[in-house]
């Protein structure tokens, strides 16, 4: 019964748990024979036991470890037939071979500007046949369009991972990336195959092709298919593309400028983009060039309109055909019905960049059509034009950003306030795009965040349209007041997080114990308007908080001293309200009120402008060396969320030894209970012990008493505490004095 409880907890899959669970399994057993406990004793015993081995295995911190392996593949690389292909054809492969030293589940991403794909395989590999001893393959599971399988790997067993790609004769570099609980040692293996794959005629070495030109404002212009905005123009060259040899071919741009092309069949009329389109290509992984595979027959004649993505663009160009023959080109002017003439007044295409950057610096709100108490990061852009007419803003970032454009100003207190238009995937790489008609001398605020909650990073934002856009941060108004009326403005909220570790400075805190140490971070606050500001903290231990004017002494702690604060916030949470001069230097002194705790905080502003936030460093912590040492002997306690995986398995296996160390002792002290209740006799009254007269025979001395000898014995018995009844001779001999005393008596 032991057995399938503790089996039915741990539910342990591996051979090292396994036996783990064997050896807990039999220790109930003899725990039962040193108490004499009974089922349900045994059970108390075993989940005891299984507290303290899941509390050991469930909070132990596991190593992750990163192996790294960087190639490419070449013209020169070996070919086989990919598993699970959808063209026919051979690919280009490198086989990687590693022995695994630990057992755990490891991560295998592949990263690279083409789309990979990796399969793992059991050694020994034989590419001929390449479903055999196949475990896995993946083709754009991870990020980025890139490979990632995650598979349990056991030790001391030999893997090959391939690494090839999705589509047929791609060539390129690439890196692995493994992430596990041992490091790996890759090394490049050529697999030995009963079947050669050799390409033969049919599939021949690729080919390259190229052809260099350049876009310039003495180029033709057309309206781009996929654009946006229908008002703008795009300088193109057209290219005429023939070839003698049926196959897929790979079309490639190389430019410094973002390029973007398409491919048409028979004819191409360019005043109607759309007309026999076949297909239009776009950047690729972040690569401002367009890649267009497609397949080309001898005797069809296509045509390559090389452009740009943005309106207005020029610049050199390099366009490259991978393929199974020559491709040639030919420059064309493609006729139109009617060609495409602008005037000076529309052919104007201004630019404008803003860049920014999402941080700790930056506000936070919480919440804009979403749930929960998530916060996001955000800037507010002001933008104005010089001419009416339509416009577009495109985000450009590595991060998944969210837009939302506003009229006259913005209100951190009603995000749907002058609301015009939000949008959040609507342009590349998960950016927003936003098509706008602005008007002249009107205000506009542009509102950039992201649709993760809590993610930071850089970003920009590109606006093209008909005028000069400008650009600039936007500063909400402050407090403002006249004879009659007075507006207040809505708070601004500005954050900023740390921590206290091992690393930070200590000293002796103000109203603290003098012969303690207190870890703590100095802030330089500066404020962009003057007016009353409220700092607040945020965290798990109760905090402490000084201000200070100009500069902050930790050897002097009362220099220059303004205020102190521990718990007004409540939740044993500071909170200080003081006024502050436009860009006047204050010192904000983060501390304990506890010695040597370590852990995160954070600090929340609220006022009528931004707070700016810099981290001062203390030149020296020689005086507080003592106090430094005293932290390394005493026992931190950390609260809330903030405990280390290892302060938690811990206080588990503490808090599940007493648990045991309680039901145990309940079990002795019930056990013994129980037996003394067992064996002690009830108390007998003096009436219950009174004998009763019992009939007797004189004789003389010399008369032998006749054995056996038997008596009547009294109706209330009397009996023995413990031990065993008396032998006969000791009977006889009680009977004896029972019944000398008897003759006394009488």
């Amino acid at each position: 019964m032991n057995d399938i409880l503790l089996s039915n907890v741990l539910h342990l899959n591996s051979k090292k748990y396994s036996r783990i669970a064997d050896a807990v399994g039999r220790i109930p057993g003899k725990c039962l024979r040193l108490f004499g406990g009974s089922h349900v004793d045994s059970s108390l015993i075993t989940i005891f036991i299984v507290g303290i081995v899941l509390s050991c295995i469930q909070t132990t911190t596991t190593t992750v470890i990163l192996s790294t392996y960087s190639d490419s593949l070449s013209s020169a690389s070996p070919v086989f037939i990919r598993p699970h292909a959808t063209v026919a054809g051979y690919y280009h492969y490198q086989a990687l071979q590693f022995t695994v030293q630990t057992d755990g589940t490891y991560t295998f991403t592949s990263n690279s500007p083409w789309d990979t794909y990796i399969c793992l395989y059991d050694n020994p590999v034989d590419p001929s046949y390449p479903y055999q001893n196949l475990i896995t393959c993946e083709d754009k599971s991870g990020e980025s369009d890139e490979s990632q399988i995650d598979v349990y790997l056991q030790f001391a067993q030999t893997y090959v991972l391939i690494v090839t790609t999705y589509q047929i004769d791609w060539t390129r570099r690439f890196t692995i990336n493994a992430v596990g609980p041992e490091y790996l040692r890759i090394t490049s293996l050529t697999p030995s195959t009963s079947r050669p794959m050799e390409i033969t005629s049919t599939m021949p070495p690729p080919v390259i092709s190229t052809f260099s030109s350049s876009l310039s404002s003495n180029s033709p212009i057309f309206y781009r298919p996929h654009f946006f905005n229908y008002h703008f123009y795009f300088y193109y060259e057209a290219l005429r593309v023939t070839t003698d040899t049926n196959g897929t071919y790979i079309f490639a741009s190389s430019s410094l400028i973002d390029t973007y092309g398409c491919l048409y069949h028979d004819h191409v009329d360019l005043l109607y983009p759309y007309r026999n389109l076949i297909i239009c290509g776009d950047k690729m992984y972040g690569v401002p060039d367009f890649r267009i595979n497609v397949t080309l027959q001898r005797v069809q004649t296509i045509f390559l309109i090389v452009t740009t993505y943005w309106p207005n663009h020029t610049g050199d160009f390099k366009i490259s055909v991978d393929g199974p023959d020559n491709v040639n080109f030919k420059s064309i002017a493609p006729p139109t019905h009617e060609p495409i003439i602008t005037s000076t007044p529309t052919s104007v295409i201004m630019f404008s960049t803003y860049t920014g950057l999402l941080s700790y610096d930056t506000p936070i709100f919480f919440g804009f059509n979403r749930t929960g108490d998530d916060y996001y990061f955000y800037e507010m852009i002001q933008v104005k034009v010089v001419r009416n007419g339509n416009y577009t803003f495109t985000s450009d970032s590595y991060l998944s950003t969210y837009g939302c454009f506003y009229k006259n100003s913005y209100s951190p207190l009603n995000f749907s306030q002058n609301l015009i238009t939000c949008d959040d995937d609507g342009g590349r790489d998960q950016g927003f795009q936003i098509n706008i008609t602005l008007q002249h001398q009107e205000v506009y605020v542009l509102m950039v965040t992201t649709h993760t909650a809590g993610t930071m990073g850089a970003f920009s934002v590109k606006a093209v349209g008909p005028g000069f856009i400008d650009l600039t941060t936007y500063v909400l108004p402050t407090s403002t007041s006249t004879a009659t009326t007075t507006t207040t403005s809505p708070a601004i909220l500005s954050t900023y997080f740390d921590n206290f570790s091992s690393n930070s400075p200590v000293f002796a805190r103000p109203n603290g114990a003098s012969d303690s140490a207190y870890y703590y971070q100095t802030l330089q606050v500066t404020a962009f308007a003057t007016d009353t500001y409220t700092f607040t903290s945020d965290s798990s231990w109760d905090t402490y908080g000084c201000f200070y004017n100009n500069s902050f002494d930790p050897s002097n702690p009362f220099v220059n001293l303004i205020a102190c604060d521990d718990d007004t916030a409540g939740k044993k949470q500071f909170r200080m309200t003081l006024t502050m001069q436009y860009e006047h230097m204050y010192v904000l002194m983060v501390t304990t009120y506890s010695p040597c705790i370590k852990g995160s905080f954070s600090i929340q502003t609220s006022g009528p402008d931004f707070v700016r936030f810099l981290l001062l460093t203390p030149s020296s912590n020689k005086s507080f060396s003592a106090l430094v040492s005293s932290c390394s002997r005493e026992t931190t306690y950390q609260i809330g969320y903030h405990y280390s995986p290892e302060d938690v398995r811990t206080f588990m296996i503490v808090l599940s030894i007493w648990l045991g160390i309680f039901c145990i002792c309940g079990i002795c002290i019930y056990r013994y209970k129980c037996q003394r209740n067992r064996y002690q006799p009830p108390a007998l009254s003096a009436h219950a012990l009174k004998l009763k007269k019992i009939p007797f025979h004189e004789s003389n001395n010399n008369d032998s008493t006749r054995i056996p000898y038997s008596i009547s014995l009294p109706t209330t018995p009397i009996r023995r505490p413990e031990g065993l009844p008396p032998n006969y001779e000791t009977a006889l001999s009680c009977i004896g004095e029972q019944k000398q005393r008897n003759l006394t008596h009488f």
